[in-house]
């Protein structure tokens, strides 16, 4: 790539493409991803429409054949769990929701963002790393983020009683949310470690195709626990319920 391109690119990059705080830029990884294992780094947030909405439009300006397969089935907004119009037509275009879960997305195209994701970090002449990789997690890594290695720490509550959202009980104590949609990814800690909504927003996806875990926010307690089966077995669709958190393994510091 070109220099004169770089630039533009990291340009973009910064202004998120007018769309809202992206959470994945890599001068930003300090801040935004925290280590779980040795070499391996989860990000605190789920990935929001505002990153997708970046991954998007870059590969409309480079790539345009792709952007058709990259396009996020709103009209599974539509469904037995909502019946929302309004969702449908702004949940993902809306500034309102930038910060919200992109959700309606396949496993094919969460692995294609972290594929985008590995190849922009690597455009970074000062990034914190010389070569990573980003990632859907293993469920065990994934498990291990938020509840911690000891096994007998099956649920997890909220540290912070005042980020509870009012009418609503954190992970062993949660009911059905007073909304039938997601929240802002950037509230209410969960877990032995400071991420964000890792239980009860939304599903997130994991390295094995068809498995997601941590709940979402219809969701039956039973899969806030750390070993909870699969609740879209044998394998999710894309639907409203399910997203996914990027996990960076370091190769190279």
């Amino acid at each position: 790539m070109c220099k004169k391109y770089l630039i533009l690119y990291l340009g973009l990059l910064i202004s998120s493409f007018g769309f809202g705080q992206r959470m994945h830029q890599s001068q930003d990884v300090s801040q935004n991803f925290i280590q779980v294992e040795p070499k391996l780094y989860a990000c605190k947030y789920e990935t929001t429409n505002a990153d997708y909405k970046a991954f998007f439009n870059d590969i409309a300006i480079r790539r345009p054949g792709l952007k058709y397969n990259l396009v996020l089935d709103t009209a599974k907004w539509k469904n037995k769990e909502n019946d929302n119009k309004a969702l449908q037509e702004k949940y993902y275009a809306s500034p309102k929701y930038a910060s919200y879960p992109v959700v309606n997305i396949s496993y094919e195209q969460a692995n294609f963002y972290c594929n985008w994701l590995t190849q922009m970090y690597h455009l970074d002449p000062n990034r914190p790393f010389k070569k990573v990789v980003f990632r859907l997690p293993k469920r065990q890594e994934w498990v291990n983020m938020v509840f911690g290695s000891n096994p007998a720490d099956t649920f997890v509550w909220c540290p912070d009683e005042k980020a509870k959202p009012k009418g609503l009980k954190i992970a062993n104590g949660i009911t059905k949310a007073p909304y039938l949609k997601p929240v802002n990814a950037k509230k209410y800690i969960q877990g032995k470690t400071p991420v964000y909504h890792a239980l009860g927003n939304v599903s997130e996806m994991v390295s094995n195709q068809g498995d997601c875990i941590g709940g979402h926010f219809a969701s039956n307690p039973y899969f806030f626990r750390r070993d909870a089966l699969n609740e879209f077995f044998p394998g999710y669709v894309p639907c409203p319920l399910v997203g996914f958190r990027v996990f960076m393994q370091v190769l190279e510091e």
